[in-house]
């Protein structure tokens, strides 16, 4: 017997099957249209890029300095392209992407320590090929020394830019060896340049040292608040920039000093530039880098001369017992030998700290009549009371 559908029932099932049909374009629709837009906004944002990321970072003294702790800002833009920011982090992800994608060019060796080789260095492709300099933990480095580089990495990393501190511009972290890509500079350093003067080729003046002097002050003061430290700072870990701009670099995390300090006591290193509590006792407090700074002003008016030169460890000891260490240079302002008396003073908490040095540098500039107004420190001895360091092995 066959079975005939009612005209009525055909007609419902013809229309409901129509309706389903609609309803599935119409969601394919909606769900395509929403894709599109999505796909569409996303677009009309700019993305970041290396090239972004150094446009910031080869930013003027003046941009720089109003830069902040984990705040960017984007690079010039058209009027037509929004004002996009980055977090840090985005930054650290580019540059790292960058080395993996196009790979680094190391063309020019510079030097190497116990810890790192330096290079200079470029992308092999890709849309930034300005060359920077590559610090390089060396593959012979122990546990202690790779946790060490890398926190010092991501300690530099986060430092806010500031225009008398060496700019990092990125980490390679995840591989090995570990880097810090610094921003590019010549291989010229405050001493190199002082120096030359007594070989007749520059001319400088007691200003111009003023200047240096103030933007090694007001780095280390940077420095000193971030947690940082410039184990015995000397001119020739001060680089030179154009326009007489000085950048520190070399410096090390508040945690390290002691032992990096200890380290350059016990191997002979930069002797003069140590405090009496680090030569005698060990120790590393606050202001100890404040006694280097003085030998750095005693280096600056001296044209480059090396303070103590040959001196052992036991005879700056005797020196410094018997209040025989730095006197003036030759044509150095009375204010500044007095500045360098202030840094070395016995007691570690009396010598003026960096904020106070940076002010009374400030002064001299903008008042360089009181350069050669007399001061007790010029007509006396350095007398230093060395029983507070020693002890009673005086």
């Amino acid at each position: 017997m066959d079975f005939e559908m009612p005209p009525v029932l055909l007609i419902i099932l013809i229309l409901g099957s129509s309706v389903l049909i609609l309803l599935f374009v119409a969601c394919v629709g909606y769900v395509l249209g929403a894709f599109c837009r999505s796909t569409s906004k996303r677009a009309s944002q700019r993305e970041p890029t290396l090239s972004m990321y150094t446009t910031f970072h080869t930013s003027t003294l003046e941009e720089e300095s109003m830069a902040v702790r984990k705040q960017y800002g984007a690079s010039k833009q058209s009027d037509t392209q929004p004002s996009v920011h980055y977090s840090m982090d985005d930054w650290e992800r580019l540059f790292e992407k960058s080395v993996k994608e196009f790979g680094l060019l190391m063309h020019s060796f510079r030097c190497r320590d116990e810890l790192n080789e330096f290079w200079e260095a470029n992308f092999r492709a890709g849309q930034f090929r300005q060359p920077f300099v590559v610090r390089s933990l060396r593959s012979n480095a122990t546990p202690s020394q790779i946790e060490y580089f890398q926190k010092l990495q991501m300690g530099t990393i986060r430092l806010p830019t500031h225009p008398n501190i060496l700019k990092v511009i990125g980490l390679s972290k995840d591989t090995f060896p570990c880097r810090i890509y610094y921003e590019y500079h010549e291989e010229t350093s405050l001493y190199d340049v002082i120096n030359n003067e007594s070989k007749g080729r520059v001319s400088w003046n007691t200003m111009q040292f003023l200047h240096f002097a103030k933007q090694i002050a007001t780095g280390m003061e940077f420095l000193k608040a971030n947690e940082f430290d410039h184990v015995a700072v000397r001119t020739e870990r001060v680089l030179y920039f154009k326009d007489d701009v000085c950048k520190l670099f070399d410096f090390c995390l508040s945690s390290q000093s002691a032992k990096i300090a200890l380290d350059l006591r016990d191997k002979n290193e930069a002797l003069a530039w140590l405090a009496p509590e680090l030569l005698w006792k060990g120790k590393y407090y606050l202001w100890t880098d404040i006694w280097a700074f003085g030998v750095v002003l005693w280096e600056l008016w001296s044209l480059g001369k090396t303070p103590c030169v040959g001196k052992s460890l036991t005879e700056l000891q005797t020196d410094l017992k018997y209040q025989r260490f730095l006197g003036p240079p030759n044509n150095c302002p009375a204010a500044i030998f007095s500045l360098m008396v202030d840094c070395w003073k016995s007691v570690p908490f009396e010598r003026k700290p960096f904020n106070e040095i940076k002010l009374e540098l400030e002064r001299l500039i903008n008042n360089p009549e009181k350069l050669h107004q007399p001061t007790d420190a010029h007509n006396s001895q350095l007398y230093l009371n060395f029983s507070t360091i020693r002890g009673n092995n005086m």
